[in-house]
Order: structure tokens, then sequence, then C-alpha cells
């Protein structure tokens, strides 16, 4: 029965095409690294750099909604059907975790079994599953608890994670250092977490959740009298920026967007740069020997860039669709609504990251700054304008599918990404990669036919 379960909700969410094509992603990005042989310095950089991705993937689910849409693969057709049938409430909890489990242990491959190989080898398969069994546990372990708790939770989890990077052996992830202690406690994590989500797993609360949304009362309002278009999606921006992103990972569907105040942003993002600043400045300069003080000195200089990339694709991963676009078309065309929400949105996320950009040239040098400062804006203006024609969210129910195309489209989300990485440094890099973005960019900015395709598709969702 529990086979026929989980067999039932991977196909009916996920389906045999995507499935395929996450194995065949899966074998492609195994191969080069297990091909090729690392020293050892080099497999300790990526050591570096898969703890980071874990830290990042394992803990996502901890920051959905409070409800019960952020329980990984249930959906409202669970509520309305999969709850009603004579099925146990623990064997029902285990077959949404375990096709949670199939699904998400091959995006996970798919995203980071290149880190993972050269440190770990072919134990890197295993490891990778056992880290993809955390988000659906912790799920419906914390769904019911305040952000509070959950903000706890991620952090005792986080610095019991990081305490590898100091050598503890007894963290979940000190395989990456060569403790095979790390191995039992990752399986022993797994065992809790499981049996806890089993044991708290309940389809009535979720049922009565998944209809309460939480209500919060509206604290100031904004002014937008005498103000042009732009000015008023710039004033909008400048007061609150929207975070959008994923709460369920098995069928990719459920997109949760929580408004952030601009000023608590500025301030994350300035004490993050200070975080940097004081690594590479005081800790870890970039002095000849030891290598493993190099490795890390390089290794910090790469989350440096990567941090806001990331942060960066979350602000407008979600463009478009909670919008009013309606009123936004009687008074714009499409490419002129188009220029003036990309443009509102640079200038926004300039202001939240320019104290982080400026610490970081301190840091690193005026390199790194102008890739930030240049090559930020540029890649708002691709990943808008590639996610909300061939990526989009459906406005009206606040979900993204899951598909072949769309998890191939994913990879092109990667250029920005490493481009920024390597023309931090030098020179020459970084005028290519910068010259390079401007070209699959800035032509986005001048196609009327693309932004009338665009904005359409966007109406007929609604």
């Amino acid at each position: 029965m529990l086979w026929k379960l989980v067999k039932f909700l991977v196909l009916s969410r996920v389906g045999k095409p995507t499935l395929v094509i996450l194995v065949a992603l899966v074998i492609l990005t195994s191969l080069p690294p297990l091909l090729f042989h690392y020293n050892k310095e080099t497999s300790l950089t990526y050591s570096y750099i898969g703890i980071f991705f874990t830290i990042f993937f394992t803990l996502s689910p901890l920051f959905a909604s409070q409800k019960g849409s952020s329980i990984p693969g249930i959906i409202k057709s669970d509520v309305d059907f999969l709850f009603q049938l004579p099925i146990d409430s623990k064997e029902l909890a285990l077959g949404l975790i375990i096709s949670n489990i199939i699904v998400s242990s091959l995006i996970f491959m798919v995203v980071i079994i290149t880190f993972f190989i050269p440190s770990l080898g072919l134990l890197a398969f295993p490891t990778l599953f056992l880290l993809s069994l955390i988000p659906p546990s912790l799920s419906v372990i914390t769904y019911s608890l305040p952000l509070k708790s959950r903000i706890s939770i991620a952090f005792l989890i986080v610095l019991w994670d990081a305490s590898a990077l100091m050598g503890n052996p007894f963290s979940p992830l000190s395989m990456f250092f060569g403790y095979y202690e790390g191995y039992f406690l990752l399986a022993l994590l797994d065992v809790l977490l499981l049996y806890l989500a089993i044991t708290r797993f309940n389809t009535v609360e979720l049922a009565s959740g998944y209809f309460a949304p939480e209500e919060k009362e509206v604290m100031k309002s904004i002014s937008f009298s005498t103000s042009t278009p732009f000015m008023a999606m710039l004033i909008k921006n400048l007061h609150f920026l929207e975070i959008g992103g994923r709460s369920n990972i098995l069928t990719a569907q459920t997109f949760i967007v929580r408004r952030v105040d601009v000023r608590w942003l500025i301030l994350v993002f300035t004490i993050i740069g200070v975080v940097f600043l004081v690594l590479l400045k005081i800790i870890y300069r970039p002095v000849v020997n030891p290598t493993v003080i190099n490795t890390t000195y390089y290794t910090i200089i790469a989350y440096s860039i990567l941090i806001p990339y990331m942060v960066m694709f979350f602000f407008v991963i979600s463009a478009f669709a909670f919008e009013p676009l309606w009123l936004y078309l009687s008074i714009m065309t499409p490419l002129e609504l188009a220029r003036n929400y990309i443009s509102s949105k640079i200038i926004a996320i300039e202001v939240v990251l320019l104290p982080y950009i400026i610490l970081i040239g301190i840091a690193e040098g005026p390199i790194v700054a102008m890739d930030l400062l240049i090559g930020i804006p540029l890649s708002i203006i691709f990943v808008i304008s590639t996610s909300a024609r061939f990526y989009p969210v459906n406005p009206a129910q606040g979900r993204v599918n899951m598909t072949p195309w769309s998890i191939l489209l994913g990879f092109i989300f990667v250029i920005p990404v490493l481009g920024s990485v390597a023309g931090a440094f030098g020179v020459i890099s970084l005028v290519i990669y910068l010259v390079f973005l401007a070209i699959i960019s800035l032509p986005f900015m001048f196609s009327e036919g693309y932004w009338e395709k665009t904005i359409e598709m966007y109406i007929t969702m609604i």
C-alpha cells in the first residue's frame, strides 16, 4: 500500500518526462567530477562550497509559510481528496515524505553533486540522499510553530552544520573534512527528524490550517500623489521588496511571496558586509602559506559574490505575478510597463546592496565592487525578462509548475552567477563578463513584441 501511495504521489505531481530529465541531468553532472582527479587543496575548496549549498537547501523550509501549504508535497487536491481517504495518518505522512525524498534528492544531485564528489567520492550519492530527507521532515515538524521558533531551530542546525568548518568531528557535515562520524550523525539526525515528522503529522490540523491564512494589519500607508508610473513603482519598492520562492519542493507549485521592509534589508546586508570585511582583512589574510588559508580566503570571496546574487534572484523571480497589471496597462504600453518595473527594481535593490558593495570593495578591491555594482543590475534585467516569459508564476494561484522545460531553463539563471565569480578575479575577465551580460540582457529593454506577448500571457493566466 505504501509503495502504491508513493508511486501515485510522485507520478501525479512530477510526471515521467520530468523524472527522466532529472535522472539524465544527474548522470551528466556526475560524470565530469567522477572522471577527473582532484588534489587535496581543490577538494577542500569544494568542501566549503558543498557545505554552503547544503545549509541553503536543507533549511529553506523553515522560512516558508506557517500554514499547511508549507509542507512539501501537500497541495489543495490532497486536502480535498487524499486526506479524506481511509489511510492511516502515519502511513500518509511517510508516503508524502518518501515521495518528496525521491524528487528532492534528484534535484539536490543535479544542483550540487558536482561539489560533493571531489570531497566525498562515491559516498556523495548516499550523503545527498540522507540530506534530502531533512527538508520534508523539518517542514512537518515546524509548520505550526511561530517564526521565532523556526529561526531558533534554523540557527541551531546552521551552527551545528557550520561547526564542521572549525574542525568539529561531531557535526553532520564533518565528512567533508575526513571525519566518518559525520555519516553516522547525519543518519541519526534523519532518523530523529523522520520520527518527529511522522508523530506530528495531523491531517485535520493541516487541512484547517491550509484554508486559514495568517492575516496581518497594515502598519502604514504609502503616498503616491503626483507621481509618474515609474516613481509610483519606485516609491513602493523603496518601502518594501517582495521576496519570492517555492515552499513545495516535490511539486514546485506553491509559490510564496513575503514583503520585507527595505530598512531591515539594508541593515542585514550591512552586517553581512562587516562580517566579510572582518573575515578577509583580519582573520583570513591572503598569505602564501599555509595553503588552507589561501583556499579559505578565496572561498570566502566566492561566497561574498554568490550571496547577493542568490538574494537578488529571490527578489525578482516573482516579477509581475502579483502586480495589478490591468491598472498598469490602462496608462502604459507593455514595453513601458516592463521598463518602469525593471528599472524601479534595479534602483531599489542597488540601494539595499550599496552598503554591502562598499564594504566588499574595501575588503576585496574595486574589481569585485564593480562586478557587483554593474553585474547585478544587468542580471536583474536578464532574470526578470526570461523568468517572466518562460517560467511564469500563476498570479491567480501563486503557483509555478515543474516541467522538463522549466528544469532545463533553470540552468540559464546560473550564467550571471558563474560569470560574476569568474569576473571578480581580473580586469579582463570582468570586462568580458559584463559585455557578455549586457549583450544578453539589454535587448529585452527594447523589444516591444516580446513584452506584449509576455504581459498578454500573464493576463490570460488570471
